[in-house]
């Protein structure tokens, strides 16, 4: 069990070190991961290997403390070190923080919003031009659904605006 915890840390490491946003939401472990945590099959039947002496004093006085409960040793120090190369430059992590700002405060752009309406106009061809009244709705819509992406906002929009002229 232990070695598999292991396993599964150093890949949530990996990935807590990525961008992770809505177009990277998937699942990295599956229910047969998370039952294969709790299989245990000790090998009784290969008798213990003398373990390297480990760099750190404090894990080696438990060792020898512990002798019967410890079936082995892994370091893995060059896979955990901060590589500087990989960071963010201070322009990338402003850059990031306000594109994070304007999506959460559901600020849009005029391009997304000439681009929404664009497409709403060319579902309703006997509407031609845009006004600010289907800018409203598009903002109600973000409002109401925060978690929606821009083409189902899209959607709801057009349909929005088909029921509205259905009923006149």
């Amino acid at each position: 069990m232990e070695q598999k915890i292991y396993e599964r840390q150093i890949s949530k490491l990996s990935t807590a070190f990525r961008v992770v946003d809505e177009h990277q939401i998937d699942r990295h472990f599956n229910l047969k991961c998370q039952e294969e945590l709790y299989e245990f099959e000790p090998n009784t039947t290969k008798p213990k290997s003398t373990l390297n002496l480990p760099k750190d004093r404090l894990m080696a006085e438990l060792i020898l403390k512990h002798k019967d409960l410890v079936m082995d040793i892994l370091e893995h120090d060059s896979l955990l070190q901060n590589n500087e190369a990989e960071e963010l430059d201070e322009n990338d992590r402003n850059a990031a923080w306000e594109d994070y700002e304007k999506e959460r405060d559901g600020i849009q752009t005029n391009n997304l919003n000439s681009t929404l309406i664009h497409n709403l106009n060319l579902g309703f061809p006997h509407v031609h031009k845009s006004n600010d009244d289907d800018i409203k709705l598009f903002n109600n819509l973000r409002e109401i659904f925060p978690q929606a992406s821009m083409l189902q906002l899209n959607d709801m929009l057009i349909k929005v605006k088909h029921a509205q002229n259905v009923e006149q």
